[in-house]
C-alpha cells in the first residue's frame, strides 16, 4: 500500500490557507494562542490567555447540557468541549462575526489532557498556509479517527486514532472499500448509497454510520467528509473524520423515550421510574434514586429502579440540611454533591449503614432545580465502587435532572389545570365539575347519604346594590362559615354564584340538626364597606340510599332542588326535605322549640 501521509493530504480547492490554533486545558483556561486566532478574532494573546474559552469560542462547541442553562442563566459553559467539526459562527473583539470551522481534538501531553481547536475563516477572503509539522501533528495527536479514500473510495491512509475505534490496522484495511466499517444491518445500503451520492456533489458533510469493529462489536460512528479535487475538479481524495457517537445515541433515544413517556400521560411516579431504568441500563453500575420536595424541609422518594427498599426507604422523610447524605445536602446546597466514599463522609454521618450494609459505597447527587430557582428535589445514583463519577456519568446526569425538570414542571401545569377544571378558584372549594365525579365512585361502603343545596337569598340584590367585589366577600365569608360546619367525611361544594352543596353520611335523623345549625351560623351579622349583612340562606335536603353512584347522582340532585324550591316557596331562610314525612317531622320539631321558647318565661316566674 501506497500510504499518504497526514503532512501530504491535499486540500480542498476552496479550503483557506491559514488556521488559528488554541489550546485549552481541562478546565476551560486558554494555554496557547496563536497569531493567526489573533488576527482572526481581534483578541490580543495577552488578554486571553488564561482566561476561560468562551471568551474566543463561541459557547455551542461546548456539551449540550450546558448550553440549555447557559441561554437562560448567561453564565459561562463548565461542561467539556464538544470534540468533532463544528461548523459555527464566532464573534470578533469588535462584535462583528464570521463564519468558521472548529475542529475540535484531544491532545496528551504527559499526564496532562489538552484541547486543541483549530479555527478556520471560511470567508471568501481569508485563508493562509498551516505547516506540516503542525497538520501531521493534529492528524496523528487527534483522538477522532482520520480515513483518507482515493477516487474509488478505496482506504488509502488511516491514522491511529482510526486503530482504537475500528479495532483494525492499517495494514488490514488498506485498499479495501470504505464499506468494510459497515456491520451488515439492512440499512447499510442506503446508507452507502448516501455516502456516494454525496462525495459526488463535491461537498462536506456528515452521515452516521452503524459500523462493525474487529471484535465483531457494533459502534455507531459519525463521519464528517470532504471530497477533496484538483484544479480542474476531478475528484482525487475523500477525508472522512470519524467519532464514535454510540453513547450520543443511547442519549438521544432515552430523550426521545422520556418526552414520549411525558406525552403519554404517565403518572409523575412511573416517569421518574422510567428514567431510573433507563439511566441504570445505559451507565453502568451504577442505581439510580429520584428524590422530591414540596417544603424544602423533607424530602420524599419519587422514582427508583433496582436501588434496595431498605435505602429507599430510609430518605422517606428525610430531612433536608447540610449533612443530610448526598441527597439531602445537595437539595440544601442547591449545587451537586459528589461523596466517593460513603463511609468516612461526614455527610452520611449516621446515615451511611444502610447503603453500605447492601454494598453501596459511592453517592453523587445533582438538585433538581426549576426555571423560577426553585429545589424541588435531586436526582441520585450509588455506586458498588467508591470513587467519583465518570464524564459520561455526568453527562447522562445533566439530560437526566433536564428531564426531571421537564416531567415535573408538566406535573404542575397538570395539577393547575386540573386545579382550574375542578376548584373554585373564589372561595377554593370542588366545584360542580368535582361534585359530579366524586359522586361517580363507587362506594366501598353504601351509607345513607345527606344532600343539601344551599342557596343564599337575595344575593343578587346585593351583588346589584353594593357591587361584585362586596358580593365576592360575602361568598367568601359564607364559604368560610360553612367549612367550620363539616364533620370529618363531609363534603363541601360551590356549583354555582350563590349556590352550595354539603354531602354528608349523617344519620337522616339529624339532618334537620345540621341544617338548624348552618341557617344560625350564617344568620350572623356581617359587616362589608360599613354596612351590616346577613347571609340568610335556604336549604333543600335530599336523603338517598341507592348503591347505584350515577342514578344516586342524578336522584338525589334532583330531590334536593326540588326541596330546594319548596324552602324558597315557604319564604326563605328555612330548610326542607324532599320527602313529605321528613318535613311534617322537621315542622313538629320547630313547633315544640317554638312552644319551649314561650314556655321558659312563664317557668322561671313559677
Amino acid at each position: 500500500m501506497s500510504a499518504i501521509g497526514p503532512h501530504q493530504l491535499r486540500k480542498s480547492r476552496q479550503a483557506p490557507e491559514n488556521l488559528g490554533i488554541v489550546i485549552v486545558d481541562d478546565d476551560n483556561a486558554i494555554v496557547v494562542f496563536n497569531d493567526m486566532a489573533e488576527r482572526m478574532s481581534g483578541h490580543a494573546r495577552d488578554n486571553v490567555i488564561g482566561h476561560h474559552s468562551s471568551t474566543v469560542l463561541p459557547p455551542e462547541i461546548h456539551t449540550s447540557e450546558t448550553n440549555n442553562s447557559l441561554s437562560s442563566t448567561g453564565e459561562k459553559p463548565t461542561g467539556p468541549l464538544r470534540a468533532g467539526l463544528h461548523r459555527l459562527s464566532v464573534t470578533r473583539h469588535d462584535g462583528t462575526c464570521f463564519n468558521a470551522e472548529l475542529e475540535v481534538s484531544q491532545l496528551q501531553v504527559g499526564d496532562r489532557r489538552l484541547h486543541v481547536i483549530t479555527l478556520r475563516d471560511v470567508s471568501p477572503a481569508a485563508g493562509h498556509v498551516l505547516s506540516d509539522g503542525i497538520c501531521a501533528t493534529i492528524v496523528h495527536e487527534t483522538d477522532r479517527g482520520i480515513v483518507v479514500l482515493d477516487a474509488e473510495s478505496r482506504i488509502s491512509h488511516v491514522n491511529p486514532a482510526f486503530g482504537i475505534l475500528s479495532g483494525y490496522s492499517e495494514d488490514e484495511v488498506a485498499g479495501n472499500d470504505f464499506s468494510i466499517l459497515f456491520s451488515g444491518h439492512g440499512r447499510d445500503i442506503r446508507t452507502l448509497q448516501q455516502f456516494r451520492q454525496q462525495v459526488s456533489e463535491g461537498s462536506s458533510f456528515e452521515i452516521d454510520i452503524q459500523a462493525r469493529r474487529r471484535d465483531g462489536g457494533n459502534i455507531w460512528l459519525r463521519a464528517a467528509a470532504t471530497p477533496v479535487h484538483d484544479a480542474h475538479g476531478v475528484l482525487e481524495q475523500t477525508i472522512v473524520i470519524l467519532s464514535d457517537v454510540s453513547r450520543d445515541r443511547d442519549l438521544r433515544y432515552l430523550q426521545q423515550d422520556v418526552v414520549e413517556a411525558l406525552a403519554s400521560g404517565l403518572s409523575l411516579r412511573e416517569v421518574m421510574d422510567f428514567i431510573c431504568r433507563r439511566i441504570e441500563r445505559i451507565v453502568p453500575d451504577v442505581q439510580a434514586l429520584v428524590m422530591m420536595t414540596e417544603d424544602g424541609k423533607v424530602m420524599h422518594p419519587i422514582g427508583r429502579a433496582s436501588l434496595p427498599k431498605a435505602v429507599v426507604a430510609q430518605y422517606d422523610g428525610a430531612r433536608i440540611g447540610p449533612a443530610a447524605g448526598s441527597c439531602g445536602t445537595a437539595i440544601h446546597r442547591h449545587e451537586e454533591v459528589i461523596v466517593p466514599d460513603i463511609a468516612t463522609s461526614p455527610l452520611w454521618e449516621g446515615l451511611a449503614d444502610v447503603p453500605l450494609e447492601h454494598g453501596l459505597h459511592a453517592c453523587w447527587a445533582r438538585p433538581i432545580i426549576l426555571r423560577d430557582g426553585q429545589v424541588s428535589g435531586a436526582f441520585t445514583l450509588f455506586s458498588p465502587e467508591p470513587g467519583h463519577p465518570s464524564t459520561w456519568c455526568r453527562r447522562v446526569v445533566g439530560a437526566c435532572v433536564h428531564l426531571c425538570m421537564l416531567a415535573i414542571v408538566q406535573e404542575h401545569a397538570r395539577q393547575s389545570i386540573d386545579r382550574l377544571a375542578h376548584y373554585d378558584g373564589l372561595t377554593g372549594l370542588p366545584n360542580r365539575a368535582w361534585l359530579r365525579q366524586y359522586c361517580t365512585q363507587t362506594r366501598p361502603h353504601p351509607a345513607p347519604r345527606v344532600t343539601m343545596v344551599l342557596n343564599l337569598d337575595r344575593f343578587q340584590k346585593i351583588n346589584e346594590a353594593m357591587g361584585h367585589a362586596v358580593g365576592d366577600t360575602l361568598l367568601m365569608e359564607v364559604a368560610r362559615r360553612l367549612r367550620s360546619t363539616l364533620h370529618a367525611g363531609d363534603i363541601l361544594t360551590r356549583t354555582d354564584g350563590d349556590e352550595f352543596v354539603i354531602m354528608t353520611e349523617t344519620a337522616p335523623e339529624q339532618a334537620a340538626v345540621r341544617a338548624e345549625r348552618l341557617l344560625r351560623i350564617l344568620d350572623a351579622p356581617l359587616m362589608v364597606e360599613g354596612v351590616e349583612l346577613r347571609p340568610n340562606a335556604s336549604i333543600g335536603i335530599s336523603i338517598s340510599d341507592a348503591i347505584d353512584p350515577v342514578e344516586d347522582m342524578k336522584t338525589v340532585m334532583k330531590h334536593a332542588y326540588s326541596a330546594l324550591s319548596q324552602a324558597k316557596e315557604a319564604g326563605r331562610n328555612c330548610y326542607r326535605f324532599f320527602s313529605p314525612e321528613m318535613n311534617r317531622a322537621a315542622e313538629d320539631r320547630i313547633t315544640l322549640a317554638a312552644a319551649l321558647r314561650r314556655a321558659a318565661p312563664s317557668g322561671k316566674t313559677g
